[in-house]
């Protein structure tokens, strides 16, 4: 794995293609975790989420993290540590600038797989493409990070922000429901391409699936059901545009099941089948992978 640290600023970045045995980077800092390809599975305390090249997640400092790669050849993952003294900096000026005083109180992050998007998608892409380059100095460097913890702190603020939607009269409460929807949520984006019902992911969040339901839909905007499905169609377009498997290994690793039903719904999607998608990505960059 190609390394950059920069000892003087207190932060590091690690990236670039290694075996899964490699040892993953510590969670002595908060850190972001992101994965090109690959799996990195994430132990915080009792709970296991699992990072793949759709997701990222902000993990806080902590003795009772861990974490393994996971993947058939080569993985490419990338960690992102923030130095405190960076960290604090980042939450006070985000502090000066939120009205809602509840989210001060929180921990620092809420630890939520996300998907990979928006600024913090842009600022990771920025910052792979820099690792597979010669080091810029310490300067870019610094400036990277501290634009990635800025969007970071936003994405995580904004998740928080849901709590307020939801069905219940005490803050208290309603960070506790945040927290179990998320669960679920997670839960779904690690486990996807096996066969999940409704009472599994209820189970996972310790909710009937009455209130999973109502909760989810208020916290996400989509039904359970919904979700996992967007998080499947999401992992086949990924393996049709970066890898060589085939159709039928696809609708499995993706939990579609059967090519029929990855046709089905990449056309209700993206108004093409699985072949013409392909065809087209591989017109704009050949796939190098076949895992």
């Amino acid at each position: 794995m190609r390394t950059a640290r920069y000892d003087g600023s207190g932060h590091g970045v690690a990236g670039g293609e290694c075996s899964p045995s490699t040892p993953p980077p510590g969670f002595e800092r908060a850190s972001l975790r992101a994965m090109r390809k690959g799996t990195e599975t994430i132990l915080i305390g009792a709970r296991r989420v699992r990072v793949d090249a759709d997701t990222c997640i902000v993990v806080n400092p902590g003795s009772n993290r861990s974490s393994r790669y996971g993947g058939a050849g080569s993985v490419a993952p990338i960690s992102v540590s923030f130095a405190p003294a960076l960290l604090a900096q980042a939450l006070r000026a985000a502090d000066d600038d939120d009205d809602d005083a509840t989210l001060r109180t929180t921990c620092v992050f809420l630890e939520a797989l996300q998907v990979r998007s928006g600024a913090v998608a842009a600022h990771l892409d920025c910052i792979e493409r820099r690792l597979r380059q010669p080091h810029g100095d310490d300067l870019w460097w610094d400036e990277r990070v501290a634009l990635l913890l800025a969007a970071s702190i936003a994405a995580d603020r904004m998740l928080q922000r849901r709590a307020a939607m939801l069905p219940a009269r005490k803050a208290a409460t309603r960070c506790e429901l945040l927290r179990r929807v998320l669960m679920a949520s997670d839960y779904i984006q690690s486990t996807y391409e096996q066969p999940i019902t409704l009472q599994d992911i209820a189970a996972s969040a310790r909710l009937s699936r009455f209130h999973l339901v109502r909760l989810f839909q208020c916290v996400h905007g989509l039904a359970p059901h919904a979700y996992l499905t967007r998080k499947r169609v999401d992992a086949a377009r990924r393996l049709l545009a970066q890898t060589g498997l085939g159709l039928d290994e696809i609708a499995a690793r993706s939990g579609l099941g059967s090519r029929s039903s990855l046709f089905r719904h990449l056309r209700r999607v993206e108004g093409s089948g699985a072949s013409a998608l392909r065809a087209q990505w591989l017109e704009r960059e050949p796939c190098t992978s076949s895992a």
